[in-house]
């Protein structure tokens, strides 16, 4: 049986398609870029194990630590709008009474990103200006161009999410 990884790029739909990823093999893991150090050999040897696996990985950085040449890989898309406009709230959403727990859980630069971006009255193209050009003077690229930074066009099955 073919062994397959799937590079889940933020906000594609991603948390449903590993559902259904996880009905399909018997051996799956997901978010691996969380539950496993992909810095340790021990662990990357155990990912060898699964038939299936997917995180928040860009492509090169796992062609070149996970071994995928012996696994077919895929992906989905979306309108590049519609997933900087999904992304970006998720990203305030972490801000919100309520989200200490989830707020809590990302690194201190997604933490900044999201206190900055709740005060940011999104509704001014002034105040958004704004929080866009803090994020170039921090360097900070998180919603530039996510999809292509995960991507490289190298024996990638693209699967496109045309939904409306």
């Amino acid at each position: 049986m073919d062994k397959f990884f799937y590079l889940h790029i933020p906000k594609t739909a991603g948390n449903f398609f590993n559902k259904f990823l996880s009905y399909q093999f018997n051996s799956f893991i997901d978010h691996i870029e969380v539950k496993k150090n992909l810095h340790n050999e021990k662990d990357i040897e155990e990912l060898q194990n699964f038939e299936c696996y997917s995180g928040h990985i860009q492509f090169p950085i796992a062609k070149n630590k996970l071994d995928i040449e012996k696994r077919k890989t895929i992906t989905i898309l979306r309108n590049p709008i519609e997933q900087v406009i999904s992304h970006m709230t998720f990203v305030r959403e972490l801000a919100e009474d309520g989200e200490k727990e989830r707020f809590k859980s990302h690194a201190k630069v997604i933490q900044e990103i999201a206190k900055k971006l709740h005060q940011t009255d999104l509704s001014n193209s002034k105040k958004i200006e704004k929080f866009i050009n803090w994020l170039e003077k921090n360097e900070i690229w998180l919603f530039h161009d996510c999809q292509t930074r995960y991507l490289t066009i190298q024996q990638v099955v693209i699967l496109c999410n045309t939904a409306k």
